[in-house]
């Protein structure tokens, strides 16, 4: 009897070592399943954090983008603004500040007049104040006239150059 029982031991130990085997490798198979899904979802989350950085870099660059365009337009129009006083100045061959002091005559004439315009009208009578502002508003509309005026000339007459150039 102990042969056969040492027999149906062996088989029963093989048995039992081929069973627990397949369990184990189910038990493997759904862990790997487990960890599948799991790694899949961190994939997955990382991708979208990737989406996520893209665009918060995307953003930023074309806000960056915007405010040196924005740098560049204030720049331009700061140049373009000083070579309209130069030109206006028409005085190229005089030392800077003498240029400043010339362009400004013109406007310090134009405040002189409003104060005094101004003065006059509240000493005046109604039917005075009423002359005045039919005046102003002629003088203002013909000056503008004329300042855009002259200026599309210039651009139009090919033997003077352009200030706004």
């Amino acid at each position: 009897m102990s042969l056969i029982t040492d027999i149906l031991g062996a088989g029963v130990n093989a048995a039992s070592g081929g069973v627990l085997g397949a369990i184990a490798s189910i038990g493997t198979g759904v862990v790997s399943i487990f960890t599948a899904k799991a790694q899949f979802a961190h994939d997955e989350a990382m991708a979208a954090h990737e989406i996520d950085k893209i665009k918060v870099n995307s953003e930023a660059q074309s806000k960056l983008s915007a405010d040196q365009l924005k740098i560049v337009m204030e720049q331009g129009a700061d140049t373009s603004f000083n070579t309209a006083q130069i030109a206006a100045s028409n005085l190229s061959n005089v030392w800077p500040i003498v240029a400043s002091v010339v362009s400004l005559v013109r406007p310090a004439i134009l405040a002189y007049l409003g104060v005094v315009t101004h003065y006059y009208y509240l000493h005046a009578t109604p039917e005075e104040q009423s002359l005045i502002i039919q005046a102003m508003v002629e003088l203002f509309g013909m000056g503008v006239g004329f300042y855009f005026g002259s200026r599309t000339m210039l651009k139009m007459v090919p033997s003077r150059t352009n200030p706004s150039a």
